[in-house]
């Protein structure tokens, strides 16, 4: 499962046929809510931090043609509210996407989560993550580098050079300001992230810091 976030990065990069064909290759295919459809166009559509905003709705459009549509049950939309009330109280981020997918996360016993939220990460962590039998969730950086990995570091760079106020972190890790980018440069920046999250999210972000954690 894909939230809103996740999906607005990878249409901002055009990255859509790399991030199905990295799902496809572990027998996975990306699902949203319905609701994500609309609120991702939307946003992509209104967004100032995009050089290009007609190339990321396009990129958009393009993914959600490989994508299946969740709609939540009321019950499984009432374990979201809890789970947004146990977060509030704990002055934690969780909006009402990423709830709606933890619950049908958990509920029909999805094989992924992938947020580009870090600290929906993090809450999910302190609310729950004692419920997890092993980690099944994944950041945008562990996405990041399985795409370098199945494609090649400099495909990578280009994209996300071409819209570096997207997410700052990444544009750090491909050097965007620097003539060219290693593999290993890029691969070690993003690990940095991923560890600096794992200390906070242990129980919940997959161990792998790519998507081959998936792989029984």
């Amino acid at each position: 499962m894909v939230d809103n976030d996740l999906a607005i990065k990878i249409s901002s990069y055009e990255l859509p046929s790399e991030i199905s064909a990295v799902l496809s290759a572990k027998g996975l295919s990306p699902a949203v809510l319905q609701l994500a459809i609309y609120v991702v166009r939307s946003r992509l559509r209104r967004s100032r931090q995009l050089n290009d905003r007609d190339r990321a709705v396009k990129a958009f459009e393009q993914l959600s043609r490989h994508l299946t549509i969740l709609e939540p049950t009321p019950g499984e939309i009432e374990l979201a509210a809890v789970y947004e009330a146990k977060a509030q109280a704990l002055d934690l981020q969780l909006d009402t996407g990423e709830s709606q997918l933890l619950a049908v996360l958990l509920s029909r016993n999805a094989a992924l989560f992938l947020t580009g939220d870090k600290r929906a990460i993090v809450a999910i962590e302190e609310i729950i993550g004692d419920q997890f039998e092993h980690p099944i969730i994944g950041c945008l950086e562990q996405v990041i580098a399985e795409i370098v990995q199945l494609t090649n570091v400099q495909h990578v760079r280009s994209q996300i050079c071409r819209e570096p106020a997207a997410d700052r972190a990444l544009t750090l890790c491909f050097s965007c300001t620097a003539h060219a980018v290693s593999i290993t440069s890029a691969l070690e920046g993003l690990d940095s992230h991923i560890q600096a999250l794992r200390s906070n999210a242990r129980r919940t972000l997959l161990l792998s810091n790519n998507l081959s954690g998936l792989v029984p």
